[in-house]
């Protein structure tokens, strides 16, 4: 997969799904889920999209056909309201899922992303890829069974972490409540401030990564793009964010991976 841009300046490129050429690390469940997921099992795909004629949304739908990984588009014909807007869309089709432990769900956002899969593939060279996908996404979620995997970029940071100053701004850190709302990054009253608030972030999350990765070359910065977990788990984390439509998504997601880092785990590669 590869996540060009998710309209608030961030471009990244995370191999997190299936990809013909090449697989990268999945995402978020733990070491029980790298023994129980083998071959052909299941993994579904949750993508969310606005525009009823986006034709990247079409060719997403073509490769995912051709290798046969079953795809549920949310959002069609319904407002953007703000980045908070897509996790509105997600809970539906999320709960068709929440009573099936054994199935990974991908959710990715529409307009940024493509499945790298060519015509012709090799049938069996993909269930290897898959086993191998799966392989990674328990390794790097093996101590954090109720932890979602999101994607990981070298850009930092969206607007709205210009305006708040530490992570547990907008989370209690005792009880994971709300304290305050994030901005919409790129509106009139959230602009991009190159300020000590962004310093910070930038210095929280590179620690972080460094630590975990001990390579200078990890991408450090969450990417709300992309997620990958149990239905369980993402419905867990969307009601923790407790997120309003007008918030940007992203800001929230990134104090929460610093301030409940059992529940959040980065793709750093």
């Amino acid at each position: 997969f590869e996540d060009f841009s998710n309209g608030r300046g961030r471009i990244m490129k995370l191999q997190v799904l299936i990809s013909l050429t090449s697989l990268g690390a999945l995402v978020a469940l733990g070491a029980f889920y790298a023994r129980s997921f083998h071959r052909n099992e299941k993994l579904k795909i949750i993508i969310y999209e606005t525009d009823d004629h986006s034709t990247s949304l079409q060719m997403f739908l073509n490769a995912t056909e051709r290798v046969g990984l079953e795809t549920t588009v949310v959002g069609q014909g319904s407002d953007f309201n703000g980045f908070g807007s897509k996790y509105v869309q997600l809970m539906d089709a999320l709960a068709e899922f929440e009573g099936e432990p054994e199935t990974l769900i991908a959710v990715i956002d529409g307009r940024d992303v493509l499945l790298n899969v060519g015509v012709q593939f090799d049938h069996r060279e993909f269930e290897d890829r898959l086993e191998h996908f799966v392989g990674v996404f328990g390794e790097l979620t093996e101590e954090k069974p109720e932890a979602v995997l999101i994607s990981a970029e070298q850009q930092c940071c969206v607007a709205a972490l210009c305006h708040a100053d530490t992570p547990d701004f907008y989370f209690d850190s005792v009880s994971g409540s709300r304290k305050n709302r994030a901005c919409s990054s790129g509106t009139e009253d959230c602009p991009w401030q190159d300020n000590e608030n962004v310093k910070h972030w930038q210095s929280m999350m590179e620690t972080k990564a460094y630590t975990r990765t001990e390579s200078a070359d990890a991408s450090p910065y969450l990417n709300a793009g992309m997620m990958v977990g149990t239905a369980e788990n993402l419905i867990n984390l969307i009601q923790m964010m407790d997120l309003e439509e007008r918030e940007d998504d992203q800001a929230v997601l990134s104090a929460m991976y610093l301030q409940f880092p059992d529940l959040i785990v980065l793709d750093y590669e």
